[in-house]
């Protein structure tokens, strides 16, 4: 009983910091106030870290690969990055700035003793990252739609929209609304699906206020490739997510018409951001020896960015060359 108490503790402190985080939290806090620091108070206390990390490298012996994978990742940005960091005379600041969201992309690690005995517990902490994305979605659509006060206000709504999370709504409210046609066409899955199809249209209308058109890409590539997988499965069974699809895309197509507009003309003006001479000033920025061509720059380091006409800045528009350049070839491969 006082293990399950706190295992409910953990997963109250969970949801609370994560909607704060959803509610006036922001993925790229220049300040941090009290949403930051109360989030990171509660995210300590439902992670666990010591816990958790004892679970998975003294307790557990049959060990998933991505719990390995994630477990050499972790050991190796505490260590090498930190190092190169120090070593590089990088700006404390900007190496904690690195350091947290790395820690963040390593959440799901700091529940596996949790998530690991019940799956009720994983699906929690999925919904959980769920509402997340849609609380940061709703921020951006909200004052567009009904002129509400937003939480979002005083925030650059790019930064809210251009989350992880956003995307990760929308796919998981589109993949929930085509399962359910694809596995019943009941009245009940119907109602279902259109729900999730019509809530999904908030994080996907966020993203087309910001013109984010790396994940609005991701999003179209994602629904072709489940379209193509359904049909080579089951081509009956893919005809009803198909034709909710294709009703879907004719009643929004006006909208969705200017969107693509919007889209053609941001590429037009600013091209793909660069992507290619980013790769090759962070190469450049690594060439210094083959140790931090294999190491990278520690946290914290900057290079010239061509994106920003040559100024000095600790991020790229790939998350790949952000980690090659600071965590070099090896911290690449581990991610």
């Amino acid at each position: 009983m006082t293990d399950k108490r706190d295992i409910y503790g953990r997963l109250v402190c969970l949801l609370l910091g994560m909607g704060i985080y959803g509610l006036w939290g922001t993925p790229t806090p220049d300040d941090p106030g009290w949403p930051e620091w109360l989030i990171g108070t509660l995210l300590v206390l439902a992670a666990r870290p010591w816990r958790a990390l004892s679970a998975l490298f003294f307790r557990e012996r049959r060990q998933r690969l991505w719990q390995s994978a994630s477990g050499l990742l972790f050991f190796y940005g505490l260590s090498v990055p930190m190092l190169m960091g120090f070593l590089g005379g990088n700006t404390p600041v900007l190496m904690m700035r690195d350091l947290l969201p790395f820690l963040f992309f390593l959440m799901p690690l700091f529940f596996i003793d949790v998530t690991g005995r019940n799956r009720r517990y994983a699906d929690f902490y999925l919904y959980a990252v769920l509402c997340v994305g849609f609380l940061l979605a709703a921020r951006v659509v909200a004052p567009v739609l009904v002129g509400a006060v937003s939480p979002a206000k005083g925030v650059d709504p790019f930064y809210l929209a251009n989350a992880p999370t956003v995307l990760f709504a929308a796919l998981f409210l589109l993949g929930g609304a085509g399962t359910r046609l694809y596995v019943s066409l009941r009245l009940g899955s119907i109602v279902q699906a259109s729900v999730f199809f019509a809530l999904a249209l908030v994080p996907l209308y966020a993203m087309i206020l910001v013109t984010q058109r790396a994940t609005l890409g991701l999003t179209a590539a994602a629904l072709l490739m489940w379209m193509v997988l359904a049909f080579l499965r089951a081509p009956r069974r893919a005809i009803a997510p198909a034709l909710f699809l294709a009703v879907g895309l004719v009643a929004l197509w006006p909208f969705l018409e200017e969107a693509l507009a919007a889209l053609m003309t941001k590429t037009a003006l600013v091209g793909f951001n660069m992507r290619i001479q980013e790769m090759v000033a962070v190469m450049d920025t690594l060439s210094d020896s083959p140790v931090t061509l294999l190491f990278g720059k520690g946290w914290g380091a900057t290079y010239s960015s061509p994106a920003v006409a040559d100024l000095t800045v600790n991020f790229t528009h790939s998350l790949l060359t952000t980690y090659w350049l600071k965590t070099g070839l090896v911290g690449l491969l581990l991610a």
